[in-house]
Protein backbone atom coordinates (compact mmCIF):
# COMPACT_ATOMS: atom_id res chain seq x y z
CA UNK A 1 0.00 0.00 0.00
CA UNK A 2 1.58 3.53 -0.89
CA UNK A 3 0.89 6.43 0.79
CA UNK A 4 -0.63 9.04 -1.33
CA UNK A 5 1.73 12.38 -1.15
CA UNK A 6 -0.25 15.45 0.28
CA UNK A 7 -0.31 17.47 -2.30
CA UNK A 8 -2.56 15.23 -4.30
CA UNK A 9 -5.43 16.26 -2.20
CA UNK A 10 -5.31 19.53 -3.27
CA UNK A 11 -4.83 18.68 -7.32
CA UNK A 12 -6.11 21.32 -9.77
CA UNK A 13 -8.98 19.60 -10.86
CA UNK A 14 -10.33 18.73 -7.24
CA UNK A 15 -9.96 22.62 -6.81
CA UNK A 16 -11.76 23.32 -9.85
CA UNK A 17 -14.87 21.43 -9.08
CA UNK A 18 -14.77 22.49 -5.25
CA UNK A 19 -14.72 25.96 -6.47
CA UNK A 20 -17.52 25.04 -9.25
CA UNK A 21 -19.76 23.17 -6.76
CA UNK A 22 -19.24 25.67 -4.42
CA UNK A 23 -20.72 28.97 -6.38
CA UNK A 24 -23.44 26.88 -8.10
CA UNK A 25 -24.74 25.77 -4.75
CA UNK A 26 -24.07 29.16 -3.38
CA UNK A 27 -26.38 31.26 -6.63
CA UNK A 28 -28.33 28.58 -6.45
CA UNK A 29 -29.49 28.23 -2.85
CA UNK A 30 -29.60 32.36 -2.93
CA UNK A 31 -31.92 32.12 -6.17
CA UNK A 32 -33.60 29.67 -4.49
CA UNK A 33 -34.88 31.09 -0.80
CA UNK A 34 -34.78 34.84 -2.17
CA UNK A 35 -36.29 35.35 -6.10
CA UNK A 36 -38.02 31.84 -5.91
CA UNK A 37 -39.84 32.57 -2.29
CA UNK A 38 -40.81 36.36 -3.44
CA UNK A 39 -42.19 35.57 -7.00
CA UNK A 40 -45.97 35.11 -5.99
CA UNK A 41 -46.92 33.44 -9.51
CA UNK A 42 -46.93 30.27 -8.28
CA UNK A 43 -47.74 29.12 -4.62
CA UNK A 44 -44.88 26.92 -4.41
CA UNK A 45 -40.62 27.77 -4.92
CA UNK A 46 -38.93 25.33 -6.80
CA UNK A 47 -36.31 22.96 -5.22
CA UNK A 48 -33.15 23.88 -7.04
CA UNK A 49 -30.73 22.09 -5.24
CA UNK A 50 -32.25 18.64 -6.25
CA UNK A 51 -31.69 19.35 -9.42
CA UNK A 52 -27.89 19.92 -8.92
CA UNK A 53 -27.82 17.32 -6.54
CA UNK A 54 -29.37 15.17 -9.38
CA UNK A 55 -26.43 16.99 -11.79
CA UNK A 56 -24.02 15.70 -9.69
CA UNK A 57 -24.85 12.37 -9.13
CA UNK A 58 -24.84 11.91 -12.80
CA UNK A 59 -22.11 14.38 -14.00
CA UNK A 60 -19.64 13.39 -11.45
CA UNK A 61 -19.73 10.86 -8.50
CA UNK A 62 -22.21 9.85 -5.52
CA UNK A 63 -19.23 10.37 -3.13
CA UNK A 64 -19.45 14.20 -4.84
CA UNK A 65 -23.23 14.22 -4.02
CA UNK A 66 -22.63 13.18 -0.70
CA UNK A 67 -20.30 15.64 0.11
CA UNK A 68 -22.67 18.76 -1.29
CA UNK A 69 -25.76 17.63 -0.18
CA UNK A 70 -26.08 18.58 3.47
CA UNK A 71 -23.62 21.43 2.75
CA UNK A 72 -26.50 22.88 0.28
CA UNK A 73 -28.97 21.92 3.02
CA UNK A 74 -27.63 23.71 5.18
CA UNK A 75 -26.83 26.83 3.46
CA UNK A 76 -31.12 26.65 1.73
CA UNK A 77 -32.06 26.32 5.86
CA UNK A 78 -29.63 29.05 7.31
CA UNK A 79 -30.83 31.85 4.43
CA UNK A 80 -34.54 30.44 5.64
CA UNK A 81 -36.45 28.54 3.35
CA UNK A 82 -37.03 25.54 5.93
CA UNK A 83 -38.40 25.75 9.36
CA UNK A 84 -37.56 22.50 11.06
CA UNK A 85 -33.87 22.55 9.96
CA UNK A 86 -34.19 18.66 8.52
CA UNK A 87 -33.59 19.85 4.90
CA UNK A 88 -29.60 18.90 4.95
CA UNK A 89 -30.42 15.10 5.86
CA UNK A 90 -33.29 15.15 3.07
CA UNK A 91 -30.96 15.92 0.69
CA UNK A 92 -28.44 13.47 1.84
CA UNK A 93 -31.03 10.90 1.83
CA UNK A 94 -32.26 11.97 -1.88
CA UNK A 95 -28.40 11.32 -2.82
CA UNK A 96 -28.48 8.17 -0.99
CA UNK A 97 -31.52 6.55 -2.40
CA UNK A 98 -30.69 7.89 -5.87
CA UNK A 99 -27.34 7.12 -6.11
CA UNK A 100 -27.47 3.23 -7.64
CA UNK A 101 -29.91 4.51 -9.78
CA UNK A 102 -27.21 7.34 -11.29
CA UNK A 103 -24.42 5.42 -11.15
CA UNK A 104 -26.58 2.65 -13.91
CA UNK A 105 -27.26 5.46 -16.34
CA UNK A 106 -25.48 7.44 -18.79
CA UNK A 107 -24.59 11.17 -17.53
CA UNK A 108 -27.62 13.12 -20.23
CA UNK A 109 -30.06 14.63 -20.33
CA UNK A 110 -32.72 11.65 -20.58
CA UNK A 111 -31.30 9.96 -17.84
CA UNK A 112 -31.81 13.40 -15.83
CA UNK A 113 -34.93 13.33 -17.24
CA UNK A 114 -36.02 9.71 -16.04
CA UNK A 115 -34.07 10.34 -12.38
CA UNK A 116 -35.97 13.91 -11.95
CA UNK A 117 -39.53 11.63 -11.21
CA UNK A 118 -38.06 10.04 -8.37
CA UNK A 119 -36.67 13.10 -7.13
CA UNK A 120 -39.93 14.73 -7.59
CA UNK A 121 -41.54 12.08 -5.58
CA UNK A 122 -39.17 12.50 -2.91
CA UNK A 123 -40.02 16.13 -2.28
CA UNK A 124 -43.79 15.36 -2.64
CA UNK A 125 -42.63 13.27 0.38
CA UNK A 126 -40.40 15.56 2.42
CA UNK A 127 -43.00 18.45 1.12
CA UNK A 128 -46.09 16.54 3.15
CA UNK A 129 -43.78 15.54 5.85
CA UNK A 130 -42.82 19.22 6.73
CA UNK A 131 -46.88 20.57 6.32
CA UNK A 132 -47.60 17.39 8.46
CA UNK A 133 -45.33 18.47 11.33
CA UNK A 134 -46.23 22.30 11.05
CA UNK A 135 -50.04 22.19 11.56
CA UNK A 136 -49.74 19.25 13.62
CA UNK A 137 -51.75 16.43 11.69
CA UNK A 138 -51.65 15.41 8.56
CA UNK A 139 -53.03 17.81 5.73
CA UNK A 140 -56.19 17.45 3.90
CA UNK A 141 -56.17 16.49 0.49
CA UNK A 142 -56.87 20.08 -0.60
CA UNK A 143 -53.90 21.54 0.79
CA UNK A 144 -51.86 18.68 -0.41
CA UNK A 145 -53.72 19.17 -4.23
CA UNK A 146 -52.77 22.54 -4.33
CA UNK A 147 -49.24 22.30 -2.86
CA UNK A 148 -47.45 19.12 -4.14
CA UNK A 149 -48.75 19.62 -7.86
CA UNK A 150 -47.43 23.19 -8.20
CA UNK A 151 -44.39 22.58 -6.50
CA UNK A 152 -43.71 19.47 -8.94
CA UNK A 153 -43.90 21.42 -12.12
CA UNK A 154 -42.20 24.63 -10.96
CA UNK A 155 -39.28 22.20 -9.92
CA UNK A 156 -39.77 20.30 -12.83
CA UNK A 157 -39.56 23.11 -15.48
CA UNK A 158 -36.62 24.95 -12.72
CA UNK A 159 -34.85 21.85 -13.10
CA UNK A 160 -34.94 20.89 -16.82
CA UNK A 161 -33.98 24.98 -17.20
CA UNK A 162 -31.01 24.18 -14.98
CA UNK A 163 -29.21 20.91 -16.82
CA UNK A 164 -27.66 23.12 -19.70
CA UNK A 165 -26.51 25.77 -17.03
CA UNK A 166 -24.47 23.06 -14.69
CA UNK A 167 -23.40 21.41 -17.92
CA UNK A 168 -21.93 24.71 -19.35
CA UNK A 169 -20.49 25.60 -15.32
CA UNK A 170 -18.82 22.18 -15.38
CA UNK A 171 -16.57 22.49 -18.53
CA UNK A 172 -13.57 23.77 -16.68
CA UNK A 173 -13.32 20.72 -14.49
CA UNK A 174 -12.25 18.79 -17.70
CA UNK A 175 -14.82 15.94 -17.18
CA UNK A 176 -17.14 17.71 -19.83
CA UNK A 177 -16.26 14.94 -22.57
CA UNK A 178 -18.42 12.55 -20.05
CA UNK A 179 -21.15 15.29 -20.94
CA UNK A 180 -24.17 15.15 -23.31
CA UNK A 181 -27.53 16.25 -24.03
Amino acid sequence: MTKKHPSEALRPERMRRLLIYSALVLFLAVTQCSFFSALHICPAVPDLMLGLLLCILLFDSPKAAAIAAPLAGYLVDALGSSFFFFTPVFYLLAVVLLAPLATKMLSGFWSYCILLLPVLALRALYTTICLTARIGRFPSLSLLGGTLPAEALTTAICCLLLYPLIKLCTYPIRSHNRFSF
